[in-house]
């Protein structure tokens, strides 16, 4: 696809996040991956591309390919609270439950809203009876 267009490398870099987005909501995450990964081949310093890949990746099960797109999301945008809170839920897959703690704390620090969201998701779950992980951010 790179060749057949004439678009800036940034503009082809969104087509391809974007269309990584729709795949997301059709719920195609292994096509997600792959365009996210053309994106970050286009643009590598985009921490969005690699916080959706890493959520794709999660949702294929490959938790340590998730964290360690988060990690690189966290390395570039340092104070998004959202990439600090979903990779503790991802290191609660792979039951590092201090990493998780402190990912959890970090994400507080930088937004303290972030402790109503995920108050709000843990209530939810209770009242539903469930211990499934979509209720607090995934699925």
């Amino acid at each position: 696809m790179r060749n057949a267009l004439s678009f800036s490398s940034d503009r082809l870099s969104k087509v391809y996040f974007r269309r990584g987005n729709a795949k997301i909501g059709l719920k195609d995450y292994k096509g997600a991956i792959t365009d996210y990964t053309e994106a970050i081949e286009i643009n590598s310093r985009n921490a969005k591309i690699y916080y959706n890949r890493g959520f794709a990746k999660y949702e294929t099960l490959d938790y340590w390919g998730s964290i360690s797109d988060f990690n690189y999301a966290i390395r570039e945008s340092p104070n998004d609270a959202k990439a600090y809170f979903r990779r503790g839920l991802v290191k609660i897959e792979v039951q590092n439950y201090k990493g998780a703690a402190d990912d959890f704390f970090t994400a507080v620090i930088i937004d303290s809203e972030i402790v109503h969201f995920f108050c709000k998701k843990c209530f939810s779950a209770i009242k539903l009876g469930t211990k499934e992980t979509k209720y607090f951010g995934f699925r």
